[in-house]
């Protein structure tokens, strides 16, 4: 039992800290607006979830953000936002993928993306507009802005509908292939048992 704390405690740290420098790299996807920029930090915590369950991986989570928080342009409204959207993926896929249900991939992955798509577009409503609009740049040129680059974004709601929704949908898609390619790389190096804890030999029982 302590040598598995420890090992959850050393592979949370390893991507908590892995998670934070990839959030520095990031870039803006086609035809959605500029400042909707996708990066790889939530892979290695989804990772960490299919492992070892969601409390590690929320863990790890929460240093990522407390991590970027120094650079936010937003009083921390960003980071919030990502947790809540990182959370909202993670739970469902990991907790599917953990358990016995068939087609345990195929629902996990239907249910974190549509978390994180429900959560993105409730997060940038209630959230990262409200906080742009006061820090950044106002209402009306954040649509006009958005509507440069997708003509039917014509007004906040359709820039929640038409962009924000349909990245966290390709981010969302993204992450899970990702993660789960990670994940079966790794299971034919070190079988794991269907709890996602490598398989004990005998001698390793003894």
């Amino acid at each position: 039992m302590r040598n598995r704390n420890v090992r959850i405690l050393t592979f949370t740290a390893i991507a908590a800290a892995l998670s934070a420098v990839l959030m520095f790299f990031e870039f803006p996807l086609p035809f959605l607006p500029p400042f909707l920029k996708l990066d790889f930090s939530t892979v290695p915590l989804l990772f960490l979830g299919y492992l070892y369950g969601p409390v590690p991986a929320i863990a790890a989570t929460l240093v990522k953000e407390l991590v970027h928080l120094p650079f936010s342009f937003t009083g921390g409204v960003g980071q919030i936002a990502d947790f809540l959207i990182s959370i909202c993926l993670i739970l469902p896929s990991c907790l599917f993928y953990r358990s016995e249900l068939k087609g345990k991939f195929i629902w996990g992955s239907i249910g974190g993306v549509a978390g994180a798509m429900v959560a993105g577009m409730l997060a940038n409503k209630f959230l990262l507009i409200p906080a742009y609009s006061v820090l950044i740049m106002p209402v009306d040129a954040i649509v006009s802005l958005c509507q440069s680059i997708n003509p039917a974004i014509t007004s906040i709601d359709g820039y929640i509908v038409f962009g924000a929704a349909p990245f966290n949908l390709i981010k969302g898609l993204i992450i899970i292939i990702l993660s789960v390619v990670l994940i079966k790389m790794l299971q034919k190096v070190f079988p794991m048992d269907k709890k996602g804890k490598k398989a004990q030999t005998p001698a390793s029982e003894q």
